[in-house]
């Protein structure tokens, strides 16, 4: 099977369709940066440059399309313009380039293709969209599966829910495929299909699947560059805005907020906390056990706008989490980590102390709004900078001590009984593409220090799309140096879960192995 991935992004479904043995052959992109990610990631696939200049006729046929066209106008934190509007309209082309690819084969290519967007598709212009997105694969011969799978219940310690939606060729469509299938899609996605009320069917995206669950701590940089640590006006704007609803914070968490801010730190619990950066404004936030982190979006903003996660240890812990090492130094056990609800929710604006501030291990859906003290939906991670140990097994994954007594200090630059500086920063770009079930490392090595003619040409191309003319002096200072945390933030923050994208596509690539008429 071949694949053309359009809204290429950060390269996921690709990656994803290659581990099932399918040809990654051709991505659409417009972004400069996550264009020499995937040239760097896939040097096969070829790169076709806006999607408004591709003929899906002209092109090699390929049996499988995977696309998530812009949400920017239909997710809540979007305009609300809807799938016509500038951006989320671009769906429309994807629709044209699936139309000329069937026409000049007869029907016969894609054989299926993958969907992928936010839920507030189901609701937005009171369903109407959502009649409109499935009309649309309707009138093109295809019969879907839609469904709404989340992040969080694939191993990736994200809550992380998008719509999938499945479309099989109607030429190929065999119904006894799914006998026996179990229909697993969940209810809201159910009663949109009742609602929209055209021909379905269920066994992909929507058939069982196993749960698995990750952990934030599992994921988390012990040593990261200070450059992520939150200012103390990030850290003091936190403290207001909670106080100023009245409620209760958790000892560790005022403490190593006060530290950072420069106050006097009262709080004597140890634990590693979090707060839901970018929460203090979104609306319908509610205060609730989280296991997960925040879905990653893709705003990116200066300063403290960035995606933030924390973890903190005080000498003499009083949590049973933690433990205590040789030299009385305490030891980093398994982080716990704190969210904060919006200033509009219903928990912040509850009468009761106790709500608003919660515990959690997992992160809401990283966004990039605009507001302090950080973004992608943001966590805060507390660390200490004074004494404290690590413990672990030889390449042990985990950020945990709890099974040693007295694992060496690995870095103790004061007395072992000195206090520790806490430390409070933001998710590093690393463990937001970690959230996105990326490679840690997917962004290194892209950089070109010696371009050809052909990446001359090609990067030409690419600037003059996005009406950027660059002389070549330019473009080969940008080639020699091509990231930023800006664009990595972005670019994961855009992208879909690579391991939610597995799961679907093997269902697709395991239907098309047991038909195999269906690639004609």
């Amino acid at each position: 099977m071949r694949l053309l991935s359009l809204f290429d992004g950060s390269g996921a479904f690709p990656l994803a369709a290659e581990s099932l043995g399918i040809i990654a052959q051709y991505a659409s992109e417009v972004e400069p940066f996550p264009i020499a990610v995937t040239r760097a990631r896939f040097p096969h696939m070829e790169h076709l440059g806006d999607i408004k200049h591709i003929d899906g006729g002209e092109i090699e046929p390929c049996e499988l399309v995977t696309f998530g066209s812009p949400c920017v106008d239909i997710s809540i934190a979007g305009k609300g313009g809807g799938i016509s509007a500038e951006r989320s309209g671009l769906f429309f082309e994807a629709i044209r380039v699936i139309r000329e690819m069937l026409e000049a084969t007869v029907g016969e290519y894609p054989v299926a293709f993958l969907f992928e967007n936010v839920p507030n598709l189901l609701s937005i212009h009171g369903g109407a969209d959502w009649n409109i997105v499935m009309d649309s694969f309707s009138d093109l011969g295809f019969i879907c599966d839609p469904n709404i799978l989340d992040s969080q219940e694939f191993g990736v310690a994200q809550r992380r829910k998008r719509i999938f939606i499945v479309g099989i060729n109607r030429r190929y469509f065999s119904p006894s495929h799914f006998d026996g299938i179990t229909n697993a899609r969940a209810k809201r996605m159910q009663r949109a299909v009742d609602v929209w009320g055209g021909e379905t069917f269920h066994g992909i995206t929507s058939r069982p699947h196993e749960i698995h669950r990750q952990r934030l701590s599992e994921i988390l940089e012990r040593d990261v560059d200070a450059k992520y640590y939150l200012s103390d006006t990030a850290c003091s704007g936190i403290l207001r805005r909670v106080d100023a609803k009245g409620k209760e914070i958790p000892g560790l968490l005022r403490a190593a907020l006060e530290y950072q801010a420069g106050l006097p730190c009262s709080a004597s619990d140890g634990a590693a906390c979090s707060f839901e950066a970018g929460s203090m404004v979104r609306k319908n936030s509610r205060a609730a056990w989280e296991d997960i982190a925040p879905t990653l979006r893709a705003a990116v903003h200066g300063g403290d706008n960035h995606p933030s996660v924390a973890m903190a240890i005080e000498n003499y812990p009083s949590d049973s989490r933690m433990g205590v090492g040789g030299s009385s130094v305490p030891l980093c056990t398994e982080p716990v980590v704190y969210g904060i609800s919006s200033v509009a929710s219903h928990a912040m604006n509850s009468p009761n102390p106790k709500t608003g501030v919660y515990e959690t291990n997992t992160a809401k859906t990283l966004d990039t709004s605009t507001q302090a003290p950080c973004n992608q939906g943001g966590l805060v991670i507390c660390a200490t900078t004074g004494s404290y140990a690590q413990a672990c097994k030889e390449q042990s994954p985990t950020l945990q001590a709890r099974d040693y007594k007295s694992p060496p200090v690995i870095n103790q630059p004061g007395a072992a009984s000195a206090p520790p500086s806490y430390i409070v920063r933001r998710l590093t770009p690393r463990e937001c593409l970690v959230l996105m079930n990326l490679p840690p490392d997917w962004c290194d090595g892209i950089e070109i220090s010696e371009p050809t003619e052909t990446d001359y040409t090609f990067w030409e191309s690419v600037f003059s799309a996005l009406g950027k003319k660059k002389s070549r002096k330019q473009i080969g200072r940008w080639l020699a140096k091509p990231y930023s945390d800006g664009a990595c933030y972005k670019m994961a923050g855009n992208g879909v879960v690579t391991e939610v994208a597995r799961w679907v596509l093997d269902g697709i690539v395991n239907y098309v192995k047991l038909n195999p008429h269906s690639t004609g």
